[in-house]
């Protein structure tokens, strides 16, 4: 019977073996499609997974179920997303793998921080370096779903990625530490030994 770690290895092997695929069917992006956060958190998860880093997936696991997943199906429900095949797998699969390993190990105890880096980082990136035609984290125009919330493009972006964001952290992380308790998860040090009762 396999072994979890060797099941995860198994796993991580498959999700990088599904972004060639995502990259190869979209050749009009190039390379900046691994750009995006959701691509990048798949990466992330992928290499945690194949290299036995726990603290990656469990920070790639938090942006995809607090962002990720639901920004995802909001585009769906609103129409604004067009979904191929491998954009789908990239959506739901990667949580699932992380999930599994999380659910072991639960979150360390930076993960909101970390994850929030990450995204900023990618966002900066994306802005600075990506052509804007391509709209890499839709760092050029306001997310649809959310215009209407808005007064300007500005205003538009500060919501969707940075106010947003960090909102939609730091619920995904108290609500995940809640669900996904595992020994990452506490930063305190083990029990002191029980002394035994010498009243009698």
């Amino acid at each position: 019977m396999i072994g979890r770690k060797a099941q995860e290895r198994t796993s991580g092997v498959l999700l990088l073996l599904l972004m060639v695929a995502h990259t190869v069917t979209h050749p009009e992006r190039g390379a900046w499609v691994l750009l995006s956060a959701c691509d990048v958190a798949t990466l992330a998860t992928a290499i945690g997974l194949v290299a036995g880093w726990p603290r990656v997936v469990a920070v790639a696991f938090l942006f995809q179920m607090s962002i990720g997943l639901p920004a995802f199906f909001v585009g769906l429900a609103t129409h604004t997303y067009t979904p191929n095949t491998t954009s789908v797998a990239i959506h739901l699969l990667p949580p699932l793998a992380g999930g599994w390993a999380v659910r072991r190990t639960g979150l360390p105890p930076r993960a909101l921080a970390a994850a929030l880096l990450v995204y900023f980082v990618v966002v900066v990136a994306s802005l600075l370096f990506s052509p804007p035609a391509l709209n890499v984290n839709l760092v050029f125009t306001v997310w649809p779903p959310i215009r209407r919330l808005t007064s300007g493009r500005l205003a538009g972006l500060l919501l969707f990625q940075g106010v947003g964001p960090l909102i939609l952290l730091s619920v995904g992380a108290a609500a995940l530490r809640r669900g996904f308790p595992g020994a990452l998860s506490s930063t305190r040090g083990p029990s002191p030994a029980r002394l035994p009762d010498m009243s009698g």
